[in-house]
């Protein structure tokens, strides 16, 4: 278990934080769930803090649950009873349209390599490559976030480890070559440069012939190192810091 201080420094980031409250509360501690997405990484470069991270805002809150919990419509439930409507798909929004709504986004596992929705029970989901090895190991923080109006939440969210959050942004990364996510990934392995392996949740993404999502994800974080050797981005952060962490922490895929 860990702390994160979070603050709010404008109206979205109140809803943004509100938003993570509902969903992590909403998920509880059901087992193989967890916030994915923007506010994941702001937890955990929150509760790791390290050297040369970026900060960056997200203003809708990501979970992940498994695909029976999705079928049975608990979460559904437990969402609408917290006020929230269904706005299609896995999205739900709560808030008037003159305010910053809270928005939240409701993802399941696949075993694909890419983002595609499915329908689980009557509710399409958005299906996710690597979440389910993400959410398998998960990290427990106590959260506390302070409103631009000076109200505190205190509430509990589980997070995949920083490995897995790394899978994650890594499969992302490879979908839509989003500059957020390249941040994402930069300050994830911050941590892992700053942190010991057995606090921030364990690191086999370094173990020789790699398979599954990691052998996905060491493809890709070595194609990403070969590129930006070759072709420097346009990025905000050292670039180079980056690929050097995937030469050093990342193990080489097969072939």
């Amino acid at each position: 278990m860990v702390d994160a201080y979070l603050v709010s420094v404008s109206a979205a980031d109140d809803a943004a934080f509100v938003a993570l409250r509902d969903l992590s509360e909403a998920l509880g501690d059901e087992a193989e769930t967890g916030i994915i997405g923007g506010h994941m990484v702001s937890l955990l470069t929150a509760a790791f803090p390290s050297p040369g991270f970026v900060a960056r805002r997200t203003n809708d809150a990501d979970g992940g649950i498994p695909r029976a919990l999705a079928t049975s419509g608990e979460v559904h439930g437990r969402v609408i009873a917290q006020g929230y409507r269904s706005a299609g798909g896995n999205r739900y929004v709560r808030g008037a349209d003159a305010e910053p709504a809270q928005i939240l986004d409701i993802l399941v596992p696949n075993v694909d390599t890419r983002l595609r929705t499915e329908t689980l029970g009557d509710r399409e989901f958005d299906s996710m490559p690597g979440l389910g090895v993400a959410l398998a190991t998960r990290l427990r923080i106590d959260v506390v976030a302070t409103l631009s109006t000076g109200e505190e939440l205190q509430f509990t969210a589980y997070v995949p480890s920083v490995e897995g959050a790394v899978i994650l942004k890594t499969y992302a990364w490879s979908g839509r070559r989003a500059p957020k996510d390249a941040v994402d990934l930069h300050s994830l392995f911050r941590i892992v440069e700053s942190h010991p392996v057995d606090v921030i949740g364990g690191w086999r993404l370094d173990e020789a012939s790699p398979v599954g999502a990691r052998r996905d994800t060491s493809r890709t974080l070595h194609a990403l190192a070969r590129n930006w050797e070759a072709h420097p981005p346009n990025v905000t952060f050292d670039y180079r810091r980056l690929v050097e962490s995937v030469r050093r922490r990342v193990a080489p895929p097969p072939g």
